[in-house]
């Protein structure tokens, strides 16, 4: 099933001409769009509609009449439009969003016997419902950019009136709204994992508690409600518990422990087998509070881009990880690390354009107060210690300034004047490499000096760039299309110290998202804390 981006009215017209139509148009549907354009609200069964604008352009385009009717009775698109609605819990939404109760106890009539107010009251709601169900499949149910200033999504603009003109001239309702959903391998991964979760809801979940900590090799009572707990998880396989007397034993053996240091990998817990209070509270999560966790991160990927690129940066803010990715494999995999709560990085989209090597560092005002002059005043040798130049004034008409002639303790965000610039060299913040994409908030991706940070297990501890594990690998990889620039090249350019730019001959999409759970490559379920408190 295909169908263009856009549709002019005339073009419209024509396909509503197609339609499966009553044979007349309805006085009652014309009168209600004319209440609409009096400023009435536009209503079915008592109901407002909220799909208000395309309801108008897409009736006004086909004379009025009713879509959804063939002499005197629903079409069979009407029951496919329900089905649709019920499958798409599959996805996290809802049919009750839809009107789906209404719909099924009204369809559920005789239809022959119906007035033609109820006939237009069903007829205006299927098509509310349709639009509705299309919008959120295709687009997300939430715009996260009302809610969240720190979120940019990438709006499809799907051309909805005429995709239900398009989906009823072919009687094709159900594969017109299935062809909506993200097409990601990411996305229908995740669907499993929810199918698989949701079958969980009915399990009785109760608190997994203990006193003290519990290493493997030691009789705790917890044993056999762990042990069916990891199998209900699909940690720990029900076939390797052989017997009815292990299932029930209170040894934490050595295949128990492997199976939770499997759980806690999964939930990027620190994989030791110890049962502490975090592994507790990661096992006492209940399948209803996952499958929701698994609703969120569903519709974020319906805020994303349909094709992310050929080739692709893929930075995951919750999970402390990047992926780099070719023709829909992965190539590379870094641990990353990333804002801290108080100063979180951003979500959007952008490609990179250049890459600059031994880069300076020009602290932005903010940071050079919050940040450097608390350091400053404790440290009257840390500018020049850590490479850095005092500046007054900006531009070219900058004058560079002695940091031993200030009076740093004199001065506050109200009178800060100076600029701090810190040079290339194995201090700077920013490494040996940074990976630019101009935006307006003023994020990109970069080395550290700070190499120690890699080894924790939550990594939010920059102030809203992305520092990554490996820089020098990633640069060599988005400059493979270019014979210029061979790994030795590179490694010989960052060891002169010079700063400089390097220009992509092709910019590659990078994309910075949250998810808090997904589908990793061997198809399992990875969750993590919700970091940035995204979630709700």
């Amino acid at each position: 099933m295909t169908y263009p981006d856009r549709l002019g009215p005339v073009s419209l017209l024509l396909l509503c001409l197609l339609l499966p139509l009553s044979s007349m148009a309805s006085e009652d549907l014309r009168l209600r769009f004319d209440a609409l354009d009096s400023g009435f609200p536009l209503m079915a069964a008592d109901q407002p509609l909220a799909a208000t604008e395309p309801l108008q352009r897409f009736y006004r385009a086909n004379g009025f009449k009713l879509a959804w009717w063939q002499q005197g009775r629903l079409s069979d698109q009407a029951q496919e439009l329900l089905d649709a609605m019920v499958k798409a819990v599959e996805q996290g939404l809802m049919p009750v969003d839809y009107h789906y109760p209404l719909l099924r106890a009204r369809m559920a009539t005789e239809t022959l016997a119906m007035s033609e107010r109820a006939q237009v009251d069903l007829e205006l709601l299927l098509s509310d419902g349709f639009i509705l169900l299309a919008a959120h499949l295709s687009e997300g149910k939430v715009n996260p950019e009302t809610i969240d200033p720190e979120w940019h999504a990438q709006r499809h603009g799907e051309d909805l009136e005429h995709l239900l003109a398009s989906a009823l001239a072919e009687q094709s309702v159900g594969n017109h709204l299935a062809a909506l959903s993200p097409v990601h391998p990411e996305f229908r991964a995740l669907k499993q994992a929810r199918q698989h979760m949701a079958r969980l809801t009915s399990e009785p979940w109760p608190n997994l508690r203990s006193s003290t900590l519990v290493r493997p090799g030691q009789e705790s009572e917890l044993m056999p409600a762990l042990r069916h707990r990891l199998i209900l998880l699909e940690d720990l396989a029900r076939d390797d518990v052989d017997s009815e007397a292990s299932q029930s034993s209170s040894t934490y053996d050595q295949q128990l422990a492997a199976a939770l240091a499997r759980f806690q990998a999964r939930h990027g817990l620190e994989a030791d087998g110890i049962i502490g209070p975090a592994t507790l509270a990661a096992l006492n999560v209940t399948p209803f509070q996952r499958v929701h966790q698994l609703d969120v991160n569903l519709e974020r990927w319906r805020w994303l881009p349909r094709h992310l690129g050929d080739r692709y940066v893929l930075v995951n803010i919750a999970g402390f990880r990047l992926q780099y990715i070719e023709n829909g494999a992965q190539v590379m995999e870094q641990r990353v690390i990333v804002g801290r709560d108080y100063r979180r990085t951003p979500v959007f989209s952008d490609h990179i354009r250049y890459l600059e090597f031994s880069p300076t560092w020009t602290v932005p005002p903010s940071l050079a107060v919050r940040d450097q002059l608390p350091q400053i005043r404790k440290d009257p040798d840390y500018l020049q210690r850590l490479g850095f130049k005092v500046y007054n004034g900006w531009g070219a008409g900058r004058e560079t300034v002695d940091p031993h002639s200030v009076d740093w303790q004199s001065l506050t965000a109200r009178n800060f004047p100076y600029r701090l610039v810190q040079q290339p060299g194995p201090s700077n913040a920013l490494g040996q490499v940074k990976f630019m994409f101009p935006n307006r908030f003023n994020v990109y991706l970069h080395d550290t000096p700070s190499r120690d940070l890699f080894r924790q297990a939550d990594r939010a501890f920059s102030s809203g760039c992305v520092r990554i594990e490996n820089p020098m690998d990633l640069a060599q990889a988005l400059l493979a299309g270019d014979s210029d620039w061979t790994r030795p090249r590179i490694d010989d350019l960052v060891a002169s110290g010079r700063t400089r730019a390097v220009n992509l001959r092709h910019p590659v999409p990078v994309h910075i998202q949250y998810w808090t759970a997904w589908a990793d490559e061997q198809g399992q379920l990875q969750l993590r804390k919700d970091l940035y408190n995204r979630d709700g």
